[in-house]
């Protein structure tokens, strides 16, 4: 489980143009919750730009389940001096996983097994919001298969030192918090038809046990739905973004 996000230096961190969001800027703090987490705000206002610091402070930039081959996610965080920008905190004891959308999924880790090749191919040759739905279905499958790796390996740490300074920058950064995993979604209501839209606002109006979600979401219907509902942390990028969301829809309906 991820609890806080705390910019301190963006020009010392992974994401090089976060330096130019303003709702990025240094002293910026974002904190995150057990269940659900929706990441709003206005186009360019650094909602994605803040989902890929999570994913790289996490290792986990090009693996649909988090921390299984850090020589292929390391080179995102490449030196101490790229750490020091932001300040993660969170258990760091499980896995955290991320939905993939279609062309993610490449080379070894595509060829992995008969499952992600199909899953693969199955994308392709999908329109944008079927694949949407076939990366959800994927990554649910992958979640509860009784092979998944819901624990952090910490025995995976080499002996270089920049292992050991990121070691040591988890060991700074771990709290005590909920014995949850986290899932990670960014834009999982791209391209999606009304029904689909529906299925995804279920999704992300059920709290399950010992799961957090953070989800960055574009589309106002379903902002507007979870802000009636109440069952979400909504992080704003744009200040009063979701009342704005809110009131849009209401004035729209209303005029009808």
């Amino acid at each position: 489980m991820i609890t806080k996000l705390v910019i301190r230096d963006n020009s010392r961190c992974p994401v090089g143009w976060a330096y130019k969001v303003p709702s990025l800027g240094n002293g910026k703090e974002y904190e995150f919750k057990d269940g659900v987490n929706v990441i709003v705000g206005e186009n360019g206002s650094g909602k994605t730009s803040l989902m890929e610091m999570i994913k790289r402070y996490l290792l986990i930039e090009y693996t649909e389940c988090s921390r299984g081959k850090y020589n292929n996610n390391i080179h995102n965080v490449e030196s101490k001096k790229n750490i020091d920008g932001v300040d993660l905190y969170g258990d760091y004891t499980k896995n955290t996983f991320r939905l993939c959308h279609a062309g993610e999924i490449q080379g070894e880790e595509a060829l992995e097994n008969f499952e992600t090749i199909g899953t693969v191919m199955t994308q392709k040759s999908s329109s944008t919001g079927e694949s949407v739905l076939v990366s959800i279905n994927s990554l649910f499958k992958k979640m509860f298969s009784r092979g998944a790796k819901l624990t952090f390996d910490y025995d995976q740490f080499d002996g270089s030192k920049f292992y050991q300074d990121y070691a040591d920058y988890i060991k700074e950064h771990r709290v005590d918090c909920p014995d949850s995993w986290t899932i990670l979604m960014d834009e999982p209501d791209r391209n999606l038809s009304i029904g689909n839209i529906d299925q995804i606002e279920s999704i992300l109006s059920y709290n399950k046990p010992q799961t957090q979600l953070i989800v960055v979401i574009h589309n106002p219907l379903i902002i507007y739905s979870l802000a009636k509902k109440g069952c979400v942390n909504f992080i704003e990028l744009t200040d009063g973004y979701v009342d704005k969301v809110v009131e849009t829809v209401d004035r729209i309906v209303k005029e009808k």
